[in-house]
């Protein structure tokens, strides 16, 4: 017969930043927005969409599951919303996101790439959408 597992030990507990980092990982679409973010620098939410071809609830639901993660950073510039990497991200989880760019799909031109006039799934095309006119 097997032990009971133990309760959480001090090491254990001290994992729990390391597992919540990988879980987030594990989800395609914020592991999509983080490649985005990481090979493009600062990209606004419908930047985000469009690439992804996701819906904008979607994409919203998986910006707040990396934020609260402190792994992103956005700004608002007038109705616009921009997200970037959080430049003060642990060296450990940096390191795991330079891994990824060995991946073929974080290399340059990479088929998330925000490419205007793409057809998404969800009926937009990129290039219809305009940034309005700052007054």
């Amino acid at each position: 017969m097997t032990s009971p597992i133990p309760h959480p030990t001090a090491k254990t507990r001290a994992l729990e930043p390391v597992a919540g980092f990988l879980k987030t990982l594990s989800d395609p679409t914020r592991l999509g927005i983080l490649e985005l973010l990481f090979t493009h620098g600062e990209l606004c939410v419908c930047e985000l969409m469009d690439a992804l071809c996701v819906s904008q609830p979607k994409a919203s639901r998986h910006l707040a599951t990396l934020r609260r993660q402190h792994l992103i950073r956005n700004r608002r510039r007038g109705t616009w919303i921009y997200y970037r990497l959080d430049p003060k991200l642990p060296k450990w989880q940096r390191v795991l996101l330079e891994a990824l760019e060995t991946h073929p799909t974080f290399r340059q031109g990479s088929p998330l790439a925000p490419a205007r006039g793409r057809d998404c799934p969800i009926g937009r095309k990129p290039s219809d959408r305009t940034v309005p006119a700052r007054p």
